[in-house]
C-alpha cells in the first residue's frame, strides 16, 4: 500500500501500472484549508451551520478511477501503440466487469479492442470539464469501442450493468393483442439460465395469454396463462449465448386487452437462482427497466341498416342502425344526418338499435349517415341510402306508383312492387286522366316528352318475354 501527500493521478497511475500497488490512498480525506493538493475535499464554513464539501482539484482526476475500479478488481494487462498520449491500464471488477482508465496527456481520439461483450459508459475529465459522460456504446466480445477526449486528462471506459428491458410492441384495444419482449442488452460472461418473473401491476387492463421463449435457450418450462404474472424459467445448455451476443430477446409474451387503462410491466429477478452466467455464477450486475402497456379507448364500431325505398313522403320511423362496443362502461351519444340539410337528430342510445322519425320533402336519393360517440371521445360512423319516389296514386291501384329499375319512371304503375300486365292495363285505363297528364315524365316510357299510347306499347315490352 501507498499513501501519498499531494499526489494526483498522474502518481496513481503509475503506481498502479508499474508499482503493481494494491492500495493507494491520500495523506488526509478533508480539512477546511483551501485546496492545497493535501485532501481529497475541501471544507468551507466548517462550524458554519452549513458547511460546503468540495473536490479538491486532484480529486476530480482521481475520482475516474476510484469510482469504477472496485475494492478486490483484479489488473490485467493493457498496452497502447501511442503510450506517449494514451496510456491505459485495466482492471476486471468481483462482478466481472472489465474497467480501462486512460490517461490522456493529449486531446484526441483513439480505440479499445478487446472489450467483452456488453454495454459500457465513456466518462472524462480534463482541466475544463468535470465527469463528462460520453453517449454508451454497446460491443460485441472482442469488438472495438472508439472515443475520444478533447484535451489531456482522464478517460474512463466502464461496463454498465445488464440491462434487462421490457419493450412493449402496441396498444392493444379491448379483445385485441399485443406483444412484450423481454430484452438483455448484453451478457458479458455468458447465460447458463434464468428465473424471473413479468408482471403486470394492473391486472384488470390485460392478460398475458401466450409465452415464447427464445429458440435458442433449452429446456424451458411454459408458465400458466391466461395470467396477470408468469415464472419464466429457461436454461440455454447449449451455449448459444455468449459474451459476443447483444440485445437478446429472451421471451416474448402476447397479452390480450381486457378493459382501457394503463398497466407497468415488471420484472421481478428470482430470488433462488436469478440469471446465472455460463459458470452457473449469478450475474450479480442487473437493471432492470419496466414497460408500459397502455389499452386505449376502443371505438363504438357502428353498423347501419339496409338501404331503403320508400315511395311517398309520410313522416318516417326507422330503425337506422346498431353499434358494438368493447369498453364496458360506456356510454353513448348517437347521431343521425338524414342527408337533406336537415338539423342533425341525436339521442342517448345506452345499447343495440339506433332509431329516429324524419320526413323528406321531396323526392330523391339520400345518403344517411349514422354516427355513435363514447363518454371518451371516441366514435364510430356507417352510411346507408334511402331512395323517396313521390309518384301518383292512380285510381285502381294499390299504392302509389313506384320506381322499380331506378330509371326514374314509375314502371309499377299500381304500386304492387312487381311489373306486371297489370301495370300495363292501369296505365292503359288512367292514360288521359290527370294524374298521368299532369305527371307526364313519369309515365312518359318511349321519352317523346308526351303521353301516347306508345308509352302502354313501351311499358308492356319492358318485361314481355
Amino acid at each position: 500500500m501507498l499513501e501519498h501527500i499531494g499526489s494526483g493521478h498522474v502518481a496513481l497511475h503509475d503506481d498502479l501500472k508499474k508499482a503493481n500497488v494494491q492500495a493507494w490512498q491520500q495523506f488526509t480525506l478533508a480539512y477546511p484549508t483551501s485546496d492545497n493538493g493535501a485532501q481529497y475535499f475541501t471544507v468551507a464554513n466548517p462550524t458554519g451551520a452549513s458547511p460546503t464539501v468540495a473536490y479538491g482539484g486532484i480529486t476530480k482526476y482521481l475520482r475516474q478511477y476510484f469510482k469504477y475500479i472496485r475494492s478486490g478488481a483484479v489488473r490485467f494487462d493493457a498496452t497502447s501503440n501511442n503510450i506517449g498520449s494514451f496510456d491505459p491500464v485495466a482492471f476486471r471488477n468481483t462482478d466481472g466487469g472489465d474497467v480501462v482508465v486512460v490517461k490522456a496527456s493529449t486531446g484526441g481520439s483513439f480505440s479499445i479492442v478487446g472489450l467483452q461483450a456488453g454495454t459500457y459508459g465513456v466518462q472524462y475529465t480534463t482541466s475544463a470539464e468535470f465527469a463528462t459522460d460520453l453517449a454508451d456504446v454497446t460491443v460485441t466480445g472482442g469488438g472495438t469501442l472508439d472515443t475520444s477526449i478533447p484535451a489531456a486528462g482522464v478517460l474512463t471506459v466502464f461496463p454498465k450493468p445488464t440491462m434487462l428491458t421490457v419493450v412493449v410492441t402496441g396498444s392493444p384495444t379491448v379483445g385485441n393483442i399485443t406483444t412484450i419482449d423481454i430484452v438483455a442488452d448484453a451478457l458479458p460472461d455468458g447465460l447458463s439460465g434464468f428465473e424471473m418473473k413479468v408482471a403486470l401491476a394492473n391486472t384488470a387492463v390485460a392478460d398475458i395469454t401466450t409465452v415464447t421463449y427464445n429458440a435458442g435457450l433449452s429446456p424451458v418450462i411454459a408458465p400458466t396463462v391466461p395470467a396477470g404474472s408468469v415464472d419464466l424459467f429457461a436454461a440455454d445448455v447449449h451455449g448459444n449465448f455468449d459474451n459476443t451476443s447483444t440485445n437478446i430477446v429472451l421471451a416474448t409474451l402476447t397479452v390480450t386487452g381486457t378493459f382501457k387503462g394503463t398497466s407497468s410491466v415488471d420484472i421481478t429477478i428470482g430470488g433462488t437462482l436469478g440469471v446465472q452466467d455460463e459458470v452457473g455464477e449469478t450475474i450479480a450486475s442487473i437493471v432492470t427497466t419496466s414497460g408500459t402497456l397502455v389499452v386505449p379507448n376502443a371505438n363504438p364500431v357502428v353498423t347501419a341498416a339496409a338501404d331503403l325505398a320508400v315511395y311517398d313522403l309520410s313522416p318516417l320511423n326507422l330503425t337506422v342502425g346498431s353499434f358494438t362496443d368493447g369498453d364496458l362502461g360506456d356510454t353513448h351519444t348517437a347521431t343521425i344526418d338524414w342527408g337533406d340539410g336537415s338539423l342533425v337528430d341525436s339521442g342517448t342510445p345506452a345499447v343495440g338499435p339506433i332509431s329516429g322519425m324524419h320526413s323528406y320533402a321531396t323526392s330523391s336519393a339520400y345518403s344517411v349517415i349514422v354516427s355513435v360517440t363514447d363518454s371518451d371521445g371516441g366514435s364510430g360512423t356507417a352510411t346507408f341510402n334511402i331512395v323517396v319516389q313521390n309518384f301518383q296514386f292512380l285510381p285502381g291501384g294499390v299504392g302509389p306508383a313506384r320506381d322499380i329499375n331506378g330509371d326514374g319512371k314509375a314502371e309499377d304503375v299500381n304500386g304492387s312492387g312487381v311489373i306486371d300486365f297489370n301495370d300495363v292495363v292501369l296505365l292503359f285505363q288512367n292514360l288521359l286522366g290527370p294524374p298521368v297528364q299532369d305527371n307526364q315524365g313519369d309515365f312518359d316510357f318511349n321519352g317523346n316528352g308526351r303521353i301516347d299510347f306508345d308509352d302502354v306499347v313501351q311499358l308492356f315490352l319492358s318485361f314481355a318475354p
